[in-house]
């Protein structure tokens, strides 16, 4: 028992700044000695003296002991004194508290396709809006915050802002359709940060949905050798996905009235799904597919479509609907078909192969012509030169054809004998050297469009003219060194040279099925505008790059000016050039988005709650005890002026 009083003894010690002042205590002995010593009148009545005498003998003690019990004046004293000495002995009181230094942080918010999973309520891109705001409002009133968006790029929202500002500028942020850079975002914070002298954190809220963590570990390296604390915090609730990675729809070649839709889907959950697709046209159902999908399998649907000329929307919906219903939704845009008229120049018995290969397409008006007679070339898209008559064409015929091309007219000079006119031969992409003989194949040299879908591994070339490119011509086949398909410009409009002719003195070209396919392809392209989309089909994560600024509107309803732009929110972009309009489509189409449960992180907390260190804190109480000894002397002054001694 002993023990413990002496423990205790010194636990009380041990909360004192200065123990010893409490030798201060030894002023009480004195105040009460004078105060027990100090006589008190009393009136009485006195018979004797020896009456006194006994009286005072029988209340000697009595008196003294009621004095020191009852006066309120010494009990004042008493204590006033004693705060005092305690005040002066330093006591305080010990706790623990958060430890929260002045610091600058940089909150990384992830804001890509991936955090709008409603498996977090309401989603995961408000969830880490929350959490980033926890962290804000708790750090030090004096503490500076910068905030970035880890997009596909990285945004600097603010940076050295007071928190309150901070606070309020995060919740501004907008999730974009598109993927994460948190790589790029870590660098932006660290380059944030490096100037600081203060304690430096970076925190980044995110469900790392296929982040590349060998990336985020060397930031995270770079970060501590700049002393900067980086902490990670997955914001994801784990749930499963099934999902569009891939879509597109073509018109067929040299069918009008037939379109070729191609999916991807995939599940990525670890359970089997049963789930449907239906197509829509221009909003109107036109079929519903059930697919049965295998845990984390993909399958490839295609479909024919019928279609007309016009313009078409096309809407892929998959169902049922999960916690990211962004890549359950596939909005594609086909544009419609553009007719040309076709001039093909020719002799009566030449050509038939390259005319009936033309005619395949019903968008193509193909017209023959025979010297002399021609008809203006200013009514036609396109000029095909094909074997022809040279001693039966009339003077300035190819001085027209000139003039024609260098207007803006299209031409299309195929390899035959009677292209040694020095008229159309200036006109070339190439120099031609003269003519060779023997079966040879070509080589590619270019993936143009034109070459799309065409089959040239059985080609076989009977004969070609060697050939060197000239300046500023474009060569996308050769046979040996020469070019056979090449192209270039002469003044606004495009010449083409097929070397490849299709006539069976030539080539075999005649017997593939990809010879239609081929013209109707090299007719379209020759007479698009160099400003015209390859694709009208885009992802999230793609750019829109245009020769000059263009208006475009975006699926927001908002329009901006620009000329090369990231589509990082899914739907349809209407761009308006001088002189027309066209349509694009943004659809996710990322795997590693879509694969809301590839958590390739998890944080020691899964829902984020910032942890301070904890620190023992003195908390003086000197303050209070002072307090109290003023009370005590004003109640002491108010007992002495009742009594009337003031």
């Amino acid at each position: 028992m002993a023990s413990l009083d002496y423990l205790s003894f010194l636990n009380t010690v041990q909360n004192l700044q200065y123990p010893t002042a409490l030798a201060g205590f030894l002023l009480l002995l004195p105040l009460i000695l004078l105060y027990l010593l100090k006589p008190k009148p009393k009136h009485i009545k006195i018979p004797t003296i020896m009456f006194i005498q006994r009286i005072e003998k029988e209340k000697r003690f009595s008196s003294l002991l009621n004095r020191f019990m009852k006066d309120p004046l010494l009990l004042m004293q008493l204590i006033i004194v004693s705060v005092l000495v305690l005040s002066v002995a330093g006591p305080f009181i010990s706790c623990f508290v958060e430890r929260n230094p002045v610091e600058d942080i940089v909150v990384v918010v992830d804001s890509s396709a991936s955090m709008k999973s409603t498996d977090m309520q309401p989603d995961r891109f408000t969830k880490a809006l929350e959490s980033a705001t926890e962290v804000i409002y708790r750090i030090h009133d004096e503490s500076r915050v910068g905030i970035v968006l880890a997009g596909k790029i990285p945004i600097q929202l603010v940076s050295n802002a007071e928190k309150e500002d901070a606070g309020n500028a995060i919740w501004s942020a907008k999730c974009s359709d598109s993927t994460a850079d948190i790589p790029g975002a870590l660098a932006l914070s660290i380059s944030l940060l490096s100037p600081s002298k203060r304690n430096k954190h970076i925190y980044v809220f995110s469900d790392f949905a296929g982040a590349l963590m060998k990336e985020i570990e060397l930031y995270r390296k770079l970060a501590l050798n700049r002393n900067i604390t980086l902490e990670l915090v997955k914001v994801s609730g784990n749930d499963g996905n099934v999902g569009f990675i891939h879509g597109d729809i073509e018109r067929i070649p040299a069918r009008e009235n037939k379109a070729h839709l191609v999916l991807n889907v995939k599940n990525f959950r670890e359970v089997g799904q049963e789930v449907s697709i239906e197509l829509l046209v221009d909003e109107k159902v036109r079929e519903t597919i059930g697919l049965s999908l295998p845990p984390h399998a993909e399958k490839l649907v295609g479909r024919d479509i019928d279609v007309s000329g016009d313009a078409h929307f096309i809407n892929v919906r998959l169902k049922p609907d999960d916690s990211l219903s962004l890549d359950n939704n596939i909005l594609l845009y086909l544009p419609p078909v553009d007719r040309y008229r076709v001039l093909l120049v020719t002799n009566d018995s030449a050509d038939n192969f390259l005319r009936y290969a033309m005619e395949a397409s019903p968008d193509l008006e193909v017209r023959k012509a025979v010297f002399p007679v021609i008809p203006d070339f200013y009514s036609f898209d396109t000029v095909v030169i094909g074997e022809f008559s040279e001693e039966m064409s009339l003077p300035g015929t190819f001085q027209e054809l000139e003039m024609y091309v260098r207007g803006g007219g299209n031409l299309i000079v195929v390899a035959s004998d009677s292209i040694v006119d020095e008229d159309i031969k200036k006109l070339l992409p190439v120099d031609l050297v003269g003519q060779r003989t023997g079966r040879k194949q070509i080589n590619l040299l270019l993936k143009h469009k034109i070459l799309k879908d065409v089959v040239f591994s059985n080609l076989l070339v009977e004969r070609f003219y060697e050939a060197r490119a000239r300046n500023n011509s474009n060569v996308i086949a050769l046979i040996s060194d020469s070019p056979v398909l090449s192209y270039g410009l002469v003044g606004e409009g495009k010449v083409f040279f097929l070397g490849v002719n299709p006539a069976p003195a030539w080539s075999n070209f005649y017997l593939s099925s990809s010879l239609p396919i081929f013209c109707y392809q090299l007719l379209n392209w020759i007479n698009s505008d160099e400003s015209e989309l390859a694709s009208h089909s885009f992802k999230t994560t793609d750019y829109f790059i245009s020769t000059g600024n263009v208006s475009i509107k975006l699926p927001s309803g908002l329009t901006t000016e620009s000329r090369n732009l990231l589509l990082d929110d899914a739907g349809l972009y209407r761009i308006t050039y001088n002189v027309r309009e066209d349509v694009i489509t943004a659809n996710l189409f990322d795997e590693r988005e879509s694969d809301i449960s590839n958590a390739t992180y998890t944080s020691e907390r899964e829902e984020f709650r910032r942890e301070f260190n904890l620190i023992e804190d003195k908390k003086s109480i000197v303050g209070y005890l002072i307090a109290l000894a003023i009370l005590l002397l004003f109640l002491e002054v108010l007992v002495y002026r009742r009594r009337g001694k003031i």
